[in-house]
């Protein structure tokens, strides 16, 4: 053999030793071509060194193909037990490059040769799942729900905000998720399995505000200087305890635009018992054939244009101008209208909430040992 053949095969066992190393350490494959110039520099006088070429795509290749290849015909000559193997592969969304990334965890084992007679209670579905868990709690990752695949789920509701403006949106839960922790979640590409919690109940995070009100059974989010880049998937999520159950939670979509196609003047009117409220719902030319609805979140009951519906001596009315807004009349308020209301436009809508106060009588005020301000004849009287 030649001087420069030797050298060659020097080299190339030098190279599937390095790649064979960084395979039983873990070590990430594209590091390669860093550790070979390192290699170089500190063996300055080694001719295999110097001539070891030892990029991603090489490396990837060597595993693949001959370390792979000959492990797997050693275990097929040898009577080595064949060791059943579950291969755990993650899937993460990378903040720093903005995409999903796909990478090896661990090989957990399952069973061997000697324990096939227990194939089917060790290769459950069940088991199979403990173990992939494991892998992570063990590691000390923390877990909080898991999925097979990446879960889109469907909206539910539709909003959009001005730049620069602010929005308040209300999630309604079931009673027995009272005591449950409840948090506002955020991604971009619609990707729950990856979204990233913005706040939990009862706390401020930049922008970002969550008010719990467990006695009504609904949070409220608060979303303030609202931008492009705001723009994506929301939940309203309700936290399930353990790590087999997956999170009540509800998507909804928000755009950030300069000029809105839903909204409203006022997301806030308030009324006394008994009096009248009007609430003015603008949309844009694209909807000026959508139908146009007032509804409450709580029942979801449901007022349309152009029908007057009456309830127990609270009546409402929609009328639309047929151009760029419509106006909600509400007459007869009574307590039990208090709440949160949406205006919409097709599949659009925008939160309004109304808050109707009660009517002190001044009966009422002398029960509870108020005195009303004398008038003005009453005070020229006392002066004399």
């Amino acid at each position: 053999m030649s001087e420069s053949e030797q050298l060659d095969t020097a080299v190339k066992n030098a190279e599937i030793k390095l790649t064979g190393f960084m395979a039983e350490h873990n070590i990430a494959l594209r590091t390669s071509a860093n550790l070979v110039e390192v290699l170089k520099d500190v063996f300055k006088d080694s001719k295999t060194a110097q001539h070891m070429s030892l990029g991603r795509t090489k490396t990837t290749a060597i595993t693949k193909h001959v370390i792979g290849d000959c492990f797997f015909e050693r275990k097929k000559s040898t009577d080595i037990e064949n060791v059943k193997m579950l291969c755990v592969v993650v899937s993460f969304f990378d903040e720093g490059t903005n995409r999903i990334q796909t990478r090896f965890w661990k090989l957990v084992q399952i069973y061997s040769d000697q324990q096939r007679q227990f194939a089917t209670e060790r290769a459950t579905a069940e088991r199979l799942n403990s173990e992939m868990i494991k892998s992570f709690t063990d590691a000390d990752v923390p877990i909080k729900k898991h999925s097979s695949e990446c879960t889109t789920g469907s909206v539910s509701r539709e909003f959009t905000v001005q730049i620069g403006g602010s929005v308040i949106i209300p999630c309604y839960y079931d009673r027995k998720y009272t005591e449950h922790k409840k948090y506002w979640c955020f991604h971009a590409k619609s990707a729950y399995n990856y979204c990233s919690i913005l706040a939990y109940a009862n706390e401020t995070k930049g922008k970002v505000s969550v008010i719990d009100h467990p006695d009504q059974s609904f949070f409220t989010v608060t979303m303030r200087n609202l931008q492009h880049e705001d723009t994506g998937s929301y939940w309203c999520v309700e936290e399930i305890e353990g790590i087999l159950h997956l999170d009540e939670a509800e998507q909804l979509l928000l755009t950030v635009q300069s000029a809105p196609d839903v909204s409203v003047m006022n997301s806030s009117v308030s009324g006394h018992e008994g009096d009248n409220i009007s609430v003015q719902c603008f949309y844009s030319s694209g909807y000026q054939n959508k139908s146009k609805q007032w509804c409450r979140y709580k029942d979801q009951s449901c007022y349309t244009v152009g029908r007057t519906d009456t309830s127990q001596n609270s009546s409402v009315q929609i009328s639309d101008d047929g151009r760029s807004s419509f106006t909600v009349l509400m007459t007869g308020l009574r307590l039990s209208d208090s709440g949160w209301y949406f205006c919409s436009a097709g599949d659009l809508q925008t939160p309004v909430q109304l808050t109707v106060t009660a009517v002190v009588t001044t009966e009422e005020l002398d029960k509870n040992g108020n005195n009303n301000p004398p008038s003005s004849s009453e005070e020229q009287q006392n002066k004399y």
